[in-house]
Protein backbone atom coordinates (compact mmCIF):
# COMPACT_ATOMS: atom_id res chain seq x y z
CA UNK A 1 0.00 0.00 0.00
CA UNK A 2 1.51 3.03 -0.70
CA UNK A 3 2.06 6.20 1.36
CA UNK A 4 -0.11 10.01 0.22
CA UNK A 5 3.62 11.03 -0.65
CA UNK A 6 4.12 8.31 -3.02
CA UNK A 7 0.62 8.27 -4.29
CA UNK A 8 0.76 12.24 -4.61
CA UNK A 9 4.04 11.62 -6.53
CA UNK A 10 2.16 9.05 -8.84
CA UNK A 11 -0.63 12.12 -9.51
CA UNK A 12 1.99 14.39 -10.79
CA UNK A 13 3.52 11.94 -12.82
CA UNK A 14 -0.26 11.60 -14.29
CA UNK A 15 -1.30 14.52 -14.04
CA UNK A 16 2.31 15.68 -16.29
CA UNK A 17 0.72 13.23 -18.48
CA UNK A 18 -2.40 14.40 -19.14
CA UNK A 19 -1.30 17.66 -20.11
CA UNK A 20 0.99 16.56 -22.72
CA UNK A 21 -1.58 14.02 -24.04
CA UNK A 22 -4.30 17.03 -24.25
CA UNK A 23 -0.97 19.07 -25.76
CA UNK A 24 -0.93 16.52 -28.50
CA UNK A 25 -4.27 16.01 -28.72
CA UNK A 26 -5.23 19.14 -30.15
CA UNK A 27 -2.19 20.03 -32.54
CA UNK A 28 -2.76 21.24 -35.70
CA UNK A 29 -6.33 20.85 -34.81
CA UNK A 30 -8.21 24.11 -36.52
CA UNK A 31 -10.93 25.98 -34.99
CA UNK A 32 -13.92 24.12 -36.75
CA UNK A 33 -12.35 21.07 -35.85
CA UNK A 34 -12.17 22.01 -32.21
CA UNK A 35 -15.71 23.28 -31.79
CA UNK A 36 -17.60 20.24 -34.16
CA UNK A 37 -19.83 18.58 -32.26
CA UNK A 38 -21.55 14.74 -33.24
CA UNK A 39 -24.73 15.81 -32.51
CA UNK A 40 -26.40 19.05 -30.92
CA UNK A 41 -26.56 17.08 -27.50
CA UNK A 42 -22.80 15.52 -27.61
CA UNK A 43 -19.66 16.95 -26.78
CA UNK A 44 -16.92 18.21 -29.37
CA UNK A 45 -13.03 18.35 -28.48
CA UNK A 46 -13.00 21.86 -27.10
CA UNK A 47 -16.48 20.94 -24.98
CA UNK A 48 -14.47 18.20 -23.20
CA UNK A 49 -12.21 21.11 -22.06
CA UNK A 50 -14.38 23.69 -21.11
CA UNK A 51 -15.70 21.59 -18.82
CA UNK A 52 -12.97 20.38 -17.27
CA UNK A 53 -12.00 23.94 -17.21
CA UNK A 54 -15.01 24.90 -15.66
CA UNK A 55 -14.70 21.72 -12.91
CA UNK A 56 -11.42 23.32 -11.88
CA UNK A 57 -12.93 26.93 -11.25
CA UNK A 58 -15.16 24.94 -8.97
CA UNK A 59 -13.00 22.56 -7.47
CA UNK A 60 -9.93 24.12 -7.06
CA UNK A 61 -10.75 26.72 -4.90
CA UNK A 62 -11.94 23.72 -2.26
CA UNK A 63 -8.96 21.54 -2.85
CA UNK A 64 -6.94 24.88 -1.57
CA UNK A 65 -8.65 25.80 1.69
CA UNK A 66 -8.83 21.70 2.78
CA UNK A 67 -4.58 22.03 1.96
CA UNK A 68 -4.64 25.44 3.77
CA UNK A 69 -7.03 24.22 6.89
CA UNK A 70 -4.15 21.25 7.70
CA UNK A 71 -1.00 21.50 9.31
CA UNK A 72 2.22 21.21 7.72
CA UNK A 73 3.45 18.02 7.56
CA UNK A 74 6.17 16.57 10.30
CA UNK A 75 9.39 15.97 8.24
CA UNK A 76 10.66 13.63 11.06
CA UNK A 77 7.20 11.09 10.98
CA UNK A 78 6.37 8.63 8.72
CA UNK A 79 4.07 9.78 6.02
CA UNK A 80 0.41 7.95 6.61
CA UNK A 81 -0.29 4.98 3.97
CA UNK A 82 -3.15 6.19 1.23
CA UNK A 83 -6.16 4.62 1.67
CA UNK A 84 -9.13 5.32 -0.35
CA UNK A 85 -12.64 5.91 1.62
CA UNK A 86 -15.65 3.46 0.16
CA UNK A 87 -17.18 6.83 -1.19
CA UNK A 88 -13.55 7.75 -2.77
CA UNK A 89 -13.51 4.42 -4.46
CA UNK A 90 -17.04 4.80 -6.19
CA UNK A 91 -16.50 8.09 -7.25
CA UNK A 92 -12.80 7.36 -8.75
CA UNK A 93 -13.98 4.64 -10.59
CA UNK A 94 -17.36 5.84 -12.12
CA UNK A 95 -15.30 9.07 -13.04
CA UNK A 96 -12.00 7.37 -14.67
CA UNK A 97 -11.78 7.11 -17.87
CA UNK A 98 -13.12 3.02 -17.86
CA UNK A 99 -16.05 3.75 -16.45
CA UNK A 100 -19.08 2.74 -18.91
CA UNK A 101 -21.42 4.78 -16.99
CA UNK A 102 -22.65 8.33 -18.35
CA UNK A 103 -23.29 10.26 -15.23
CA UNK A 104 -25.56 13.54 -15.90
CA UNK A 105 -23.10 16.85 -15.81
CA UNK A 106 -24.53 19.61 -13.59
CA UNK A 107 -25.83 22.48 -15.69
CA UNK A 108 -22.84 24.32 -14.16
CA UNK A 109 -20.08 22.45 -15.86
CA UNK A 110 -22.03 21.86 -18.98
CA UNK A 111 -20.89 24.13 -22.21
CA UNK A 112 -23.01 26.15 -23.73
CA UNK A 113 -20.85 27.54 -26.63
CA UNK A 114 -17.80 26.21 -28.34
CA UNK A 115 -14.62 27.79 -27.30
CA UNK A 116 -11.33 26.94 -29.35
CA UNK A 117 -9.47 28.38 -26.96
CA UNK A 118 -10.58 26.13 -23.93
CA UNK A 119 -7.82 23.38 -24.58
CA UNK A 120 -5.32 26.29 -24.43
CA UNK A 121 -6.73 27.22 -20.91
CA UNK A 122 -6.90 23.77 -19.53
CA UNK A 123 -3.25 23.53 -20.38
CA UNK A 124 -2.63 26.31 -18.31
CA UNK A 125 -4.72 25.16 -15.42
CA UNK A 126 -2.59 22.16 -15.10
CA UNK A 127 -0.41 24.29 -13.81
CA UNK A 128 -2.95 25.24 -11.27
CA UNK A 129 -3.56 21.54 -10.41
CA UNK A 130 -0.05 20.67 -10.36
CA UNK A 131 0.77 22.96 -7.74
CA UNK A 132 -1.98 21.92 -5.73
CA UNK A 133 -0.74 18.44 -5.22
CA UNK A 134 3.18 19.75 -4.97
CA UNK A 135 1.62 21.78 -1.82
CA UNK A 136 -0.17 18.86 -0.55
CA UNK A 137 3.00 16.87 -0.25
CA UNK A 138 3.46 19.21 2.36
CA UNK A 139 0.86 18.76 4.27
CA UNK A 140 -0.38 16.59 7.31
CA UNK A 141 -3.64 15.48 5.42
CA UNK A 142 -5.08 12.61 8.00
CA UNK A 143 -8.17 14.63 8.78
CA UNK A 144 -7.78 17.33 5.38
CA UNK A 145 -11.59 16.84 3.41
CA UNK A 146 -12.91 18.23 0.50
CA UNK A 147 -16.69 18.89 0.49
CA UNK A 148 -17.61 18.76 -3.13
CA UNK A 149 -18.61 22.12 -4.50
CA UNK A 150 -21.23 19.99 -6.86
CA UNK A 151 -22.95 17.93 -3.64
CA UNK A 152 -22.29 19.23 -0.25
CA UNK A 153 -23.24 15.29 0.42
CA UNK A 154 -19.62 14.33 -1.01
CA UNK A 155 -16.93 14.66 1.57
CA UNK A 156 -13.39 13.21 0.25
CA UNK A 157 -10.05 13.42 1.87
CA UNK A 158 -7.56 15.70 -0.34
CA UNK A 159 -5.55 13.00 -2.11
CA UNK A 160 -8.69 11.37 -3.54
CA UNK A 161 -10.37 14.86 -4.54
CA UNK A 162 -7.26 15.04 -6.24
CA UNK A 163 -6.99 11.42 -8.21
CA UNK A 164 -10.36 12.27 -8.77
CA UNK A 165 -9.37 15.71 -10.54
CA UNK A 166 -6.84 13.33 -12.55
CA UNK A 167 -8.58 10.24 -13.39
CA UNK A 168 -11.59 12.82 -14.40
CA UNK A 169 -9.69 14.09 -16.79
CA UNK A 170 -7.92 10.97 -18.56
CA UNK A 171 -11.87 10.41 -18.95
CA UNK A 172 -12.74 13.44 -21.09
CA UNK A 173 -9.24 12.75 -23.25
CA UNK A 174 -10.60 9.44 -23.92
CA UNK A 175 -14.23 11.18 -24.56
CA UNK A 176 -12.18 13.94 -27.05
CA UNK A 177 -10.14 11.31 -28.96
CA UNK A 178 -13.57 9.21 -29.39
CA UNK A 179 -15.32 12.37 -30.82
CA UNK A 180 -11.96 12.45 -33.70
CA UNK A 181 -12.65 9.21 -34.36
CA UNK A 182 -16.31 9.66 -35.52
CA UNK A 183 -16.57 9.34 -39.19
CA UNK A 184 -17.84 12.25 -39.61
CA UNK A 185 -15.24 14.28 -38.10
CA UNK A 186 -14.36 17.35 -40.48
CA UNK A 187 -11.56 16.51 -42.22
CA UNK A 188 -8.06 18.32 -42.02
Amino acid sequence: MPTDLAHLAYLTRLADSVTDEAERLVEGLTDAELLWRPAPSRWGVADCFSHLVALGHLYYPCVRAALDRAPLRDPEAPPPFYRRTLIGRLMIRLMGPRSRVRILTSPRLVPAVGDPAAPVRFVAQQALLRQLIEDAAARDLRGARVRSPLNRLIVLRVVESLELLVVHERRHLVQAYRVMEDPEFPPA
